[in-house]
């Protein structure tokens, strides 16, 4: 049985008569009638009873009848959505990201597409940790995936850009005597940040620090490691980068957060480390990154005054 046959034999129902069907539909009279006996020869039954001028639907074609029309209609609209959805005047649009991600660098993005397509849902999955994002995608989760650039992926992926990183010091820090105002214009990607400070001013300082069920926890340790602080003390280890920035910005000691996440009425001294800490960001997923998927990449790259290049 196919979608033909049961186009041909509501044609045939409709007209009245074969020949008025062919005409409509364009296509030869025999080959007309050759589908419609194989719909019934599928069936078991006949649909028709063939007269001399025309012909008469039979208990078995009106029994029949309303499910073909509901089956055209089905892919009807079926046709419709997906126009609709490539389209972007309806749909779902799956998105899965880290926490941090999706707080700074989607949130401008996200409310052009709903301003631009408001009839498409965005569904949007949060992970902690970069691992636990890059093992939902590569599950076939998300439509797309945003977030740190996995190392070993083997789908599409386009690069974003990267994301810069900062201090957070309470105004009262006598370290903040060290920091040293930019040479030029503030980065697009660290509005807030104020200059640089040098990361030994800060050794002999406890520090807010995330908790390890957060992927910046990797990050930030490893990066104070790498610098020289390799017996730094954590007066308070959190898993939120709010709690650190609030608690930072009260004199519990300094945090490192992306400078996209720092609230703007936050009461605090703002500045970059030196050496900098920077984080690759990208999109990718298991399939094809068009439609709907490479309009929001689109949106990211045109929107998201918070990444670098």
């Amino acid at each position: 049985m196919t979608l033909r046959q049961l186009e041909y034999f509501i044609a045939v129902i409709e007209e009245g008569s074969f020949s008025q069907a062919s005409g409509r539909l364009n296509v030869s009279q025999p080959a007309l009638s050759q589908q419609v006996r194989a719909l019934e020869e599928t069936l078991g039954a006949p649909l028709l009873e063939r007269l001399g001028r025309g012909v008469r639907i039979t208990a078995a074609g009106r029994a029949f009848l309303p499910h073909a029309r509901a089956t055209l209609a089905a892919r009807s609209q079926g046709d419709r959505a997906v126009r609709d959805a490539v389209a972007g005047k309806a749909g779902e649009l799956e998105l899965a990201t880290v926490i941090s991600v999706g707080m700074g660098v989607l949130l401008r993005p996200l409310l052009v597409w709903h301003a631009e397509m408001p009839s498409v849902t965005i569904r949007m999955a949060e992970f902690s940790h970069r691992r636990a994002l890059e093992e939902f995608a590569a599950a076939g989760g998300p439509d797309l995936a945003v977030g740190p650039t996995p190392i070993d992926w083997d789908g599409p992926t386009v690069n974003l850009g990267y994301e810069r990183f900062v201090l957070v010091l309470s105004r009262d820090d006598p370290a903040t005597s060290h920091v040293k105002p930019y040479p030029g214009a503030t980065p697009t990607a660290a509005l807030r940040s104020v200059g640089t400070l040098a990361l030994r001013h800060l050794k002999r300082h406890q520090w807010v620090l995330f908790d390890k069920a957060n992927g910046l926890s990797e990050i930030v340790d490893g990066h104070l490691a790498a610098s020289g602080l390799t017996s730094t003390r954590a007066s308070l280890r959190t898993t939120q980068f709010m709690m650190a920035a609030n608690m930072a910005s009260s004199g519990m000691g300094p945090t490192l957060i992306p400078a996209n996440v720092v609230p703007a009425d936050l009461d605090a001294i703002v500045c970059e480390p030196d050496p900098p800490l920077r984080r690759s960001l990208s999109a990718y997923a298991v399939g094809s990154l068009d439609n709907l998927v490479g309009h929001f990449i689109d949106l990211i790259r045109q929107h998201s005054g918070a990444l670098g290049t």
